[in-house]
């Protein structure tokens, strides 16, 4: 990773004002992590320091603080996240050595990580969307190949199935649910 670079600064964007503004730096530098919302906080999770980090921040934008939580089982550089039903879901990634297929969840009440059902494809460079409390995993990278597979986890079921592939293979993108 040595093309990587890791920060710790944090910028918001203001778009009342047209401006991006400097807020409270991370507790550690860090790249190739991903970021969440759940409950009015945002969450930085996972990425590479080096080495690849299991650690997760909370931001507090109304007190300007980034707090640890609980660290994830698991390292992840560059894991899928996202929100479902009141809990935080890292999915994939990288742990430094091989490419994930694991999948954790995060209860802010609890502030614990619990396995949840594994993808059964490792990947990293993931993206993840949720749509009805559904948690759609996309595309990514195995560590050979880039991928076009997708799958959907049921977080009342804990199960991933297989659906639709993509048309074209693809890592390390944007992804969104509308």
């Amino acid at each position: 990773m040595a093309d990587t670079v890791e920060l710790r600064s944090v910028e918001r964007y203001c778009p009342k004002l047209d401006r991006w503004e400097q807020v409270k730096s991370l507790q550690f530098p860090r790249s190739c992590f991903s970021a969440v919302v759940l409950d009015g906080f945002m969450y930085a999770v996972g990425g590479y320091s080096p080495p690849c980090l299991n650690s997760v921040e909370k931001y507090d934008c109304i007190n300007d603080r980034w707090d640890l939580v609980t660290a994830m089982n698991e390292k992840r550089m560059s894991p899928g996240v996202g929100v479902a039903c009141g809990f935080l879901y890292a999915v994939g990634g990288h742990n430094g050595s091989i490419h994930l297929s694991s999948t954790e969840r995060y209860d802010p009440v609890t502030d614990q990580w619990t396995i949840v059902a594994s993808l059964g494809i490792p990947r990293t460079g993931l993206g993840v969307a949720v749509l009805d409390n559904y948690i759609f995993a996309v595309g990514g990278h195995s560590g050979t190949a880039y991928m076009k597979c997708v799958q959907r986890y049921d977080p009342y079921e804990d199960k991933w199935e297989n659906i639709d592939s993509m048309l074209a293979a693809r890592c390390s993108f944007g992804i969104a649910a509308l």
